[in-house]
């Protein structure tokens, strides 16, 4: 059962430049300097156990993902702050909604109406601006735009937008910085797919070409990243780090395994990806400190949606939902019994993840086709009330 009908999903689950030889050689200015990480300190047995055997004693606060007028939201992601940012699509004759739960004073604040029936599909924040990409349900128009909104001033502008996307196009994924955002995009030429990053500042308001050749754009604290092809075959992806301090540019080529989706704390870089040996096989890695660490590794499971904080690594399993505590180094499984429903959204402080509401799957599947969205029960453990393990 999966959650939302309303949204399209879109997957990185196989990077542009992993196996698509129609991608079309071009220059490759991500090739200044290469660097090969090989795996340190790796373990792809890291003892796995139920989240409470992990976490000891750990209380659960559960609430209804559900606004006032019952209509059901989806979260997307949860900050230090207690807030929990969510979208409820359009339904009962009222615009999709992007709003805002505070965990402390249990309220809500709308903040945003989308236009037609469009949803956010990949969302990122910070203290300033919240910023997402996004698309319509309608996928016959193939509409994606890039949306930025200023906390301060409470505005929100459309960025970017583009129309009848072509299905072998991924749709934009995005990183936010201080003051620019970033995001990928692809431009059919013929029969191949020409990606590229794109950049805008915020204060400025301009945009520009930040690097051809490239996609999946994250941003640390004083790095950028993102994946470009591995060699002039562009058959495989490695990973490529933008030193902000001095400005240097190092292509990781990961040994034994080809990544093909990142994300970042600000410091360290999750990635998933398949073993150079064995497509089939996938697996799990962090990158800190110019070390590769394996996480897990799977013929049977996927690491999808991976996040990562300072104390926590949260993904999708095919058939677990897991997180990973990085001072324990050992993953906690939150649930097998809603593994393909749900997703775990982790900040340094909280995980959180969700559960169907209407536990009937026929009657929950009704009232979804009705309210374009599966009704959820949230569930978030805070750092500050585990009892074991993280400190």
């Amino acid at each position: 059962m999966k959650r939302v009908l309303f949204f399209i999903l879109v997957v990185f689950l196989m990077a542009p430049f992993v196996g698509c030889a129609s991608v079309q050689k071009q220059p490759d200015n991500n090739k200044d300097v290469s660097q090969i990480i090989k795996n340190s300190g790796g373990n792809a047995e890291t003892p796995e156990e139920s989240y409470k055997q992990l976490f000891g004693d750990v209380k659960i606060k559960t609430l209804r993902a559900q606004l006032p007028d019952e209509r059901p939201w989806l979260e997307m992601a949860i900050s230090d702050k207690g807030e929990i940012f969510g979208f409820a699509p359009k339904n009962n004759g009222k615009p999709g909604e992007l709003i805002i739960y505070d965990l402390n004073t249990d309220t809500t604040q709308s903040i945003y109406s989308a236009k037609d029936d469009a949803g956010p599909i990949f969302f990122k924040y910070n203290d300033d601006y919240l910023t997402w990409t996004e698309t319509s349900s309608n996928s016959d128009q193939g509409i994606s735009r890039i949306v930025v909104y200023d906390r301060k001033s409470k505005k929100a502008t459309v960025v970017s937008e583009k129309n009848q996307i072509p299905s072998s196009i991924s749709y934009e994924m995005i990183a936010l910085g201080s003051d620019y955002l970033l995001w990928s995009t692809g431009k059919m030429d013929k029969d191949n797919v020409n990606y590229k990053i794109m950049k805008y500042d915020l204060k400025t308001q301009k945009t520009s070409i930040f690097k051809e050749n490239a996609t999946m754009p994250i941003i640390g604290k004083d790095f950028i990243a993102w994946l470009g092809p591995e060699d002039e075959k562009m058959k495989y992806s490695a990973i490529f780090i933008n030193d902000l301090q001095d400005n240097s540019i190092k292509k990781i080529t990961t040994e034994g395994q080809h990544p093909t989706y990142i994300n970042t704390d600000g410091t360290s870089i999750i990635f998933n990806g398949v073993a150079e040996t064995d497509t089939n096989l996938k697996m799990l890695s962090i990158y800190q400190d110019g070390k590769v660490q394996i996480i897990k590794k799977s013929k049977t499971d996927y690491f999808e949606f991976p996040e990562i904080s300072q104390n926590f690594v949260g993904w999708r399993g095919t058939l677990k939902l897991s997180v990973y505590s990085r001072k324990d180094a050992k993953i906690g499984i939150l649930t097998e019994e809603y593994a393909d429903y749900t997703e775990v959204k982790v900040s340094d402080k909280y995980i959180m993840w969700h559960s169907p509401a209407i536990k009937d799957e026929n009657e929950a599947k009704l009232k979804a086709i009705e309210q374009n969205i599966y009704l959820s029960d949230l569930h978030i453990i805070s750092k500050d009330d585990i009892t074991s393990g993280v400190r």
